[in-house]
C-alpha cells in the first residue's frame, strides 16, 4: 500500500509539473516551459511528451540560429509521445516538426498519416492547409543545368552581361565549366591539330575566366589562360605538351569519382609534373587532387607535405579559391590526425574564403566540417548552428555527393544526440543522394541507416541495410576504403548479435587496430565496447585492460586541445568509460581506492593545467587536520560516497538511482528557489541519502569539503534540513566546494603562501551602469554600490570603482593587484556557450552600452596576488554542468586564472539579500581573516534575522564558497 501511495503522489507531482509547463508556456515562458516539461516528462507519461513537443517547436520559432535542433527534438519528442500512447495533439506535432524539416529532407507525408485519424473539422482544415504549404527539399541541379546550357550561347555571342549573371548565381559551376568543359575542349582540340576549334574554345574560355575574377576577385583563371596563350606562341610541342596535362588531370578526376584511386594517382602525377614545366597555376589543382587521393587512402603525412606547398602557392598569388579548397582539405587531414583545433581552425577559414567570394555551395561544404568538428569536441550548440546553416545552403548545392555530406552530417549529429528519428529522416534523404552518387557513398549510408535503425531496436531493418551494404561493397576495389567500410559492417554486425561472444570480441579488437590509424576519434568508443565483451564473456582482466586503454587514450586526445572549452566539451563525449570503471573496480575488484583514482581522473581536467591528478594517499598527506572530504559518485543504480580526512578514508554505497536523484534535486531547488520553506519531504529525503549516512564519520569541528558530481553539483547543499534536529547544515557544520580533490589539495601549498600575510587590500566594484542611455540600461543596484562602499572601510589598502566608474579596462588593469576583488553588479550566465557568459561593466568611452567580460576572458588573467573573489552577482555558480568538469559557471574561470576561492550564487538573489549578506561577510572576514567562516556567519546573520524574506533558505542558500581554503 506505501509503494502505491508513494507512486500515486508522484503521479501527482508530474501531473502538477505538466500543467505548470503548459501554462508557462502560455505565458511566453519557454525556456521554463521546456526545464518544467522536461522534468515531468522523465515519468514516460505521454501528454507530457507532447507537450514538451510543442515546447521545443515555439523555441525553434524563437530561435533561428537553433531551429533544426529544436525542430529535431521536437521532432523527437512528439514520436516518443506516440511510442507510448497514441495522440492527435502529439501527430500534429510530429507533423509540424516533419513539416519544417522537410525542405532539407524532401517530401515526408507526415500531415497525410495525421488527416487519417482527426475527427475534428476545424484541425482537418488546418492540417490541408499545411498539405497546400509544405515545402520540398530544393535542388540548384536543374537551375544550372538550364543555365549551363544557355552559357554556351551566351559565351559565342561573348555576351557578357548574361555570362556575369551566371557567374555570379554559379561561381563554383562556372569555374567547373571553364576547367572541365572549355579547358578540356581546348585540350582535345589542341591534341588533335584542330587550331580553329582550339582557338575557339580558349577564347570562351578567356571571357568566362574574366567574368570568374569580376564576380569572385580570383584570378586563378585568367592566369591559367594566359600561360596556354603564351605556350600558343611558342613550339607546337609545347602546346601539345600542356593540353596532355590538361587531360591527364581531367582523367584523374574522372577515375577518382569512380573510385579508382590507383589509376587517378598516376594520371595526377603525370599532369603535376607537366604544369610545373609549363609553369600553369593548374599544377596546384593537380597536386590538390593528389593530396585528396592520399588523404582517402589514409597516408595522412603524405596528404599534408602535399598540402604545404600548395597552400603556400595560394597565399602567394592571392587565390581565395583555392586557399579555400586547401584549407579544407587540410582540416580534414588534421582532423584524422586528431588535430581537432587546427582542423576546425582550418575549415573556418576555408569558409570564411568562400564568403568572400561567394561561393555559397562550397561555404554550405565546409559549414557541415565545421560542424562535424564540433560535434567531434562535444560543443553540441555551436555545431548545431552550422548544421542548420549547412542546410539552408542545400539549395546552392548541385552534386548528389555534396549534398549527401550534408545530409549525413546532420543524421550523424542528432543520432549522437540520441534523437534518433530526425536522425532517420536526415539519413534517409543522404541515402537517395548516395545511392544518385553509387560507390562508397552509398554503402556508408546504408550502415549508417542501420545504426540508427539499430538503436530505434528496429534490429530487421538494420540487418537488411547491413546485408544492401555488403552488396554493394563487393564489387568496389580493394584498398584502405574498402577496409574501413568493412570495419564499420563488421562492428555493428557484432553488436546486432550476428556473431557469437567470441566472434565479437575479435571483431572489436580488429575494429580498434584498424581505427587507430583511420578514425582515432573512434577508438576509446571502441575500448568502451570491447570492455562490455569482455566482461560479458567472463574475461575480467581483458576487460579491465580495455577500461584503462579506453581512458588512457582519452586522456591523451584530450591533452592534444590547446583549447580549454574544447578540452572541456571532448571530455564529456567518451564519459561512460569512466563511471563504467569505478564500477568494474567497485563491484568486481572491489578495490575501493582505485575506484577512487579513476574518479579523480575524471574531473576537472582543465583546471589542473595538465597536471597529473593525485593519488587517494598523496590527497590525504596534503590535507590539514581541520577538513574533511565529502567526495560524491553518481552511478546509474547506486551512489558513492566517500569521506577522506588525514587519517583515514571510507566508502559508503548506497542504493539510490541517478535519475531519481536528478529529479529529486530539480524539484528540491525550485521548492527552495521560489521561495519555499525547504523543509518538504524531498528535503528530508535528500539529507537521508547524503548526508546522514557518513555524519557519525565527519569530524565535529572540521570544514566539510563538497566534492560532487552531476547533478548533484546544482544542490544547495546548506539549505538541506535534518529531520531530527530540525536545523540546516549550514547551522551545523561549516561548508564549501571543490571541483576535484585534486584541485583542492594541488592549491594548497600555493595558498599557504598566500595566507602568511592578512587580506588588507580590496578591488570593490558596485553597481556599474551598462550604457549611458537609461532606457537601455540594466537595472540599477543601489544596494551593491552600497554595499561597496561601506565594505571599503574593512581593508586599509583598497580601491573603488562605482558607477560609471566601474569600467571593464579598470578592472582588467587592477584586479590581479589586490588580495580581495568584489563585484557587485551583474552577471549574465550563458548556458548554451558558458564561456560567454559574463560580467557587466560600465562602458570603457563616452558612447556604447555595457562592456562585457566573458568567462574566457577571465580565465586569461593572471591573478598572482588574488586570494579571494567575491561574485555579489545573479547566478555566478550557476550553468551548464559537465559531466567531467562540473558547472560551467562564470565563477570557474577565476578558478583557471589562478585565484584560490571564489564566493558566488547559484541563483538570481535579489539585491537588498545580497548587500545585507556581504557587508555582515566582509565585516567578519576582517576580523578572522576566515573566508569560509565569514560566508558562514554571514548567512546565519540571515537566517537568524527578524525579516522573514531574509531567513528564507532562497535568500541566504544560494551563496557558496568554491576552490580552496585554509582552516
Amino acid at each position: 500500500m506505501a509503494q502505491i501511495e508513494k507512486r500515486a503522489h508522484a503521479d501527482t507531482q508530474h501531473a502538477v509539473l505538466e500543467a505548470l509547463g503548459v501554462v508557462r508556456l502560455l505565458a511566453g515562458d519557454v525556456d521554463r516551459s521546456i526545464a518544467t516539461l522536461e522534468e515531468a516528462a522523465l515519468t514516460d507519461a505521454a501528454p507530457a511528451w507532447s507537450d514538451l513537443s510543442a515546447a521545443y517547436l515555439v523555441k525553434a520559432q524563437r530561435t533561428p540560429t537553433q531551429r533544426i535542433e529544436y525542430f529535431a527534438r521536437g521532432l523527437e519528442a512528439a514520436s516518443h509521445s506516440l511510442s507510448l500512447r497514441p495522440s492527435d495533439e502529439a501527430r500534429f506535432n510530429r507533423a509540424l516538426a516533419i513539416e519544417a524539416l522537410s525542405p532539407y529532407a524532401g517530401p515526408l507525408s507526415a500531415w497525410t498519416e495525421y488527416l487519417r485519424t482527426e475527427k475534428n473539422p476545424r484541425w482537418i482544415s488546418v492540417a490541408r492547409r499545411h498539405v497546400v504549404n509544405t515545402r520540398s527539399a530544393v535542388s540548384a541541379s536543374p537551375a544550372w543545368e538550364a543555365r549551363r546550357s544557355a552559357l554556351r550561347q551566351h559565351l559565342a555571342d561573348a555576351d557578357r552581361p548574361a555570362i556575369e549573371e551566371t557567374v555570379t548565381l554559379f561561381p563554383e559551376a562556372a569555374f567547373e565549366f571553364f576547367d572541365q568543359d572549355l579547358i578540356l575542349e581546348w585540350a582535345r582540340a589542341e591534341s588533335a591539330g584542330i587550331s580553329d576549334r582550339a582557338a575557339a574554345a580558349l577564347r570562351q574560355a578567356e571571357i568566362l575566366a574574366q567574368a570568374i575574377h569580376e564576380a569572385t576577385q580570383d584570378s586563378m583563371a585568367m592566369d591559367s589562360v594566359r600561360v596556354i596563350r603564351a605556350a600558343r606562341g611558342g613550339p607546337q610541342s609545347a602546346r601539345r605538351t600542356l593540353a596532355d596535362a590538361h587531360l591527364s588531370y581531367a582523367r584523374a578526376v574522372q577515375e577518382f569519382r569512380a573510385d579508382d584511386y590507383t589509376g587517378a594517382m598516376t594520371a595526377v602525377d603525370t599532369a603535376v609534373r607537366t604544369f610545373r614545366v609549363s609553369r600553369s597555376p593548374h599544377w596546384a589543382l593537380a597536386a590538390l587532387q593528389s593530396a585528396t587521393i592520399l588523404f582517402q587512402q589514409r597516408d595522412l603525412g603524405g596528404s599534408d607535405q602535399q598540402l604545404d606547398a600548395i597552400e603556400a602557392f595560394a597565399r602567394r598569388h592571392e587565390y581565395p579559391t583555392l586557399l579555400g579548397r586547401v584549407l579544407q582539405q587540410r582540416g580534414l587531414t588534421l582532423s584524422k590526425q586528431w588535430r581537432l583545433v587546427e582542423a576546425l581552425e582550418a575549415f573556418r577559414t576555408a569558409a570564411s574564403c568562400f564568403e568572400q567570394t561567394a561561393e555559397r555551395e562550397r561555404a554550405a561544404a565546409v559549414y557541415s566540417l565545421i560542424a562535424d568538428a564540433l560535434r567531434s569536441l562535444g560543443e553540441h550548440h555551436e555545431s548545431w548552428e552550422y548544421i542548420g546553416k549547412t542546410l539552408d545552403g542545400l539549395p546552392q548545392i548541385r552534386t548528389p555527393l555534396r549534398r549527401y555530406l550534408v545530409l549525413f552530417n546532420a543524421s550523424l549529429f542528432a543520432s549522437s544526440q540520441d534523437l534518433f528519428e530526425p536522425a532517420l529522416v536526415f539519413q534517409n534523404a543522404a541515402l537517395r543522394e548516395a545511392t544518385a552518387r553509387g560507390g562508397g557513398v552509398a554503402v556508408e549510408a546504408l550502415t549508417e541507416r542501420a545504426t540508427i535503425l539499430a538503436r530505434r531496436h528496429d534490429h530487421d531493418g538494420a540487418r537488411r541495410d547491413l546485408e544492401e551494404a555488403r552488396r554493394r561493397l563487393s564489387p568496389l576495389p580493394d584498398g584502405p576504403l574498402k577496409r574501413y567500410h568493412e570495419a564499420e559492417i563488421a562492428e555493428l554486425a557484432a553488436e546486432l548479435g550476428q556473431t557469437d561472444q567470441e566472434s565479437l570480441i575479435a571483431g572489436l579488437q580488429n575494429a580498434v587496430t584498424f581505427y587507430s590509424k583511420a578514425e582515432p576519434t573512434f577508438v576509446p568508443r571502441l575500448h568502451l565496447a570491447l570492455a562490455r565483451a569482455q566482461a560479458a564473456s567472463g574475461a575480467l582482466d581483458a576487460a579491465e585492460t580495455s577500461f584503462a586503454q579506453g581512458i588512457a587514450l582519452l586522456e591523451e586526445q584530450q591533452s592534444r586541445l590547446g583549447d580549454d572549452a574544447l578540452k572541456i566539451s571532448y571530455f564529456d563525449e567518451s564519459w561512460s568509460l569512466f563511471p563504467e570503471m569505478i564500477e568494474f573496480q567497485v563491484t568486481v575488484r572491489h578495490d575501493m581506492t582505485t575506484a577512487f583514482e579513476y574518479a579523480e581522473r575524471s574531473r576537472a581536467r582543465s583546471l589542473l593545467h595538465d597536471l597529473r591528478p593525485l593519488r587517494l594517499g598523496e590527497i590525504q598527506d596534503n590535507l590539514p587536520e581541520s577538513v574533511a572530504l565529502l567526495y560524491y559518485v553518481t552511478l546509474p543504480h547506486r551512489l558513492l560516497i566517500w569521506t577522506i580526512t588525514k587519517a583515514e578514508h571510507q566508502l559508503t554505497e548506497q542504493v539510490v538511482r541517478r535519475e531519481d536523484l536528478s529529479r529529486q534535486i530539480s524539484r528540491y531547488r525550485t521548492e527552495v528557489i521560489d521561495g519555499g520553506a525547504a523543509d518538504t519531504s524531498v528535503a528530508a529525503t535528500l539529507y537521508d541519502e547524503l548526508i546522514r549516512p557518513v555524519v557519525r564519520r565527519l569530524p565535529l569541528n572540521a570544514t566539510l569539503v563538497i566534492v560532487a558530481d552531476g547533478e548533484l553539483q546544482r544542490l544547495p547543499f546548506a539549505t538541506l534540513r535534518n529531520p531530527a534536529t530540525a536545523r540546516y547544515l549550514i547551522e551545523e557544520r561549516t561548508l564549501m566546494w571543490s571541483p576535484s580533490a585534486t584541485f583542492f589539495a594541488r592549491a594548497l601549498p600555493r595558498l599557504r603562501e598566500l595566507g602568511s600575510h592578512r587580506i588588507d587590500s580590496a578591488l570593490l566594484i558596485g553597481n556599474p551602469i551598462s550604457s549611458h542611455d537609461p532606457s537601455l540600461a540594466l537595472p540599477p543596484l543601489p544596494g551593491a554600490e552600497a554595499e561597496a562602499t561601506t565594505s571599503a572601510a574593512f581593508y586599509p589598502r583598497h580601491e573603488v570603482l562605482t558607477g560609471y566608474a566601474a569600467t571593464k579596462q579598470r578592472f582588467v588593469e587592477s584586479a590581479a593587484g589586490y588580495d580581495l576583488v568584489h563585484f557587485g553588479g551583474h552577471a549574465v550566465a550563458n548556458a548554451e556557450y558558458p564561456l560567454l557568459s559574463w560580467l557587466s561593466f560600465s562602458p570603457d568611452g563616452d558612447t556604447g552600452h555595457s562592456a562585457s567580460l566573458f568567462a574566457y576572458e577571465i580565465s586569461r588573467i593572471r591573478f598572482s596576488r588574488t586570494r579571494l573573489v567575491v561574485l555579489a552577482a545573479c547566478s555566478t555558480a550557476a550553468g551548464a554542468v559537465s559531466r567531467g568538469e562540473g558547472v560551467m559557471s562564470v565563477a570557474r574561470p577565476f578558478l583557471a586564472a589562478g585565484v584560490q576561492l571564489v564566493i558566488a550564487s547559484q541563483w538570481d538573489v535579489d539585491d537588498q539579500a545580497t548587500a545585507r549578506i556581504f557587508r555582515e561577510f566582509h565585516r567578519l572576514l576582517a576580523e578572522s581573516q576566515d573566508e569560509v567562516l565569514a560566508l558562514r556567519g554571514a548567512q546565519l546573520a540571515l537566517l537568524r534575522s527578524r525579516d522573514a524574506q531574509l531567513t528564507a533558505p532562497r535568500s541566504w542558500g544560494a551563496f557558496l564558497a568554491l576552490g580552496t581554503a585554509l582552516r
